[in-house]
This record gives C-alpha cells, sequence and structure tokens, in this order.
C-alpha cells in the first residue's frame, strides 16, 4: 500500500485553501488527540498516537505557504505519490511503527525543579546586591567630598 499523501491524510484536495486546511486539521486533532483517547485500550491509543502524529506533520506542511509550494511540487515530480525513499516532506516510510517520527515542531520547554527554582532565585537575589553596592559606591563617589 502507498503511504498517504498529506493531503489524503487531512482529507483534502491540493487546492484547498488556508482556512479548510485549518479546518480539517482541527477537526481532525479533537479526534486523535491523545487527551481524547484515554478511554480506548493501549493498542487503540497508540493507532490514535500515530494518527495524530500524521496529522500533525501534514498541517505543519501545507499550512506554511512556502512548504506546500514546495510540497507540491515534490508530489508532482512524483507522479502525486509519496517517494518515501526521497521525500523530504514525510517523516517516516508506510509503516509508521518501523521507525519514530522526526519532531516536525521545536521540543518542547524545559520545565524547572524546585531546586533549579531555588538555585535561580539566589543567583538573582546576588546580583541584584552587586547592583546595589555598585549604585551606592557611584552615588558616593559622584556626591564628592563632604564639606
Amino acid at each position: 500500500m502507498d503511504p498517504r499523501t498529506h493531503y489524503e491524510i487531512l482529507g483534502l484536495v491540493p487546492s484547498a485553501s488556508t482556512p479548510v486546511i485549518k479546518a480539517s486539521y482541527k477537526a481532525l486533532a479533537l479526534v486523535h488527540h491523545p487527551d481524547k483517547t484515554l478511554h480506548l485500550s493501549a493498542e487503540d491509543r497508540a493507532d490514535h498516537a500515530t494518527a495524530f502524529r500524521d496529522v500533525q506533520e501534514a498541517y505543519d506542511i501545507l499550512s506554511d505557504p512556502k512548504l506546500k509550494v514546495k510540497y507540491d511540487a515534490e508530489l508532482q515530480r512524483h507522479g502525486n505519490k509519496v517517494d518515501t525513499e526521497r521525500s523530504t516532506f514525510h517523516s517516516y516510510s508506510a509503516s509508521p511503527r518501523s521507525s519514530p517520527p522526526k519532531p516536525a515542531r521545536r521540543p518542547s520547554v524545559h520545565l524547572t525543579t524546585p531546586e533549579e527554582k531555588r538555585a535561580i532565585k539566589a543567583k538573582i537575589a546576588q546580583q541584584m546586591a552587586q547592583i546595589q553596592e555598585d549604585r551606592e559606591r557611584r552615588d558616593t563617589e559622584e556626591a564628592g567630598p563632604s564639606p
């Protein structure tokens, strides 16, 4: 079975406008989002997670006008089919479980631990104390000798 194009994943035609792409993405994301599939079995949740990654990847490409033009050109070069060996827009092969997808979005933010927060606060307090000392020293130097 040939891998599906991003248009097929989102259920769109290649001429779909940006608002239609966004609406299709939102509808599919609501169905496949991991938070919406907690009541399912582990295997079903894994299938939905794979589908969600596919939907997310398709939206990331098709919602960006420059990437969409490049994607359309690549599809046209390959007869409107996905060439899994040479595709720059499909992060994994036809068998999604064969290898994990590459992240299409920025990595998540680093959450600081309470210890890191305390260390940051201590460092800021030290810097503020140094700034206060520098300010007081500068103010006394600018005031000059007292009469």
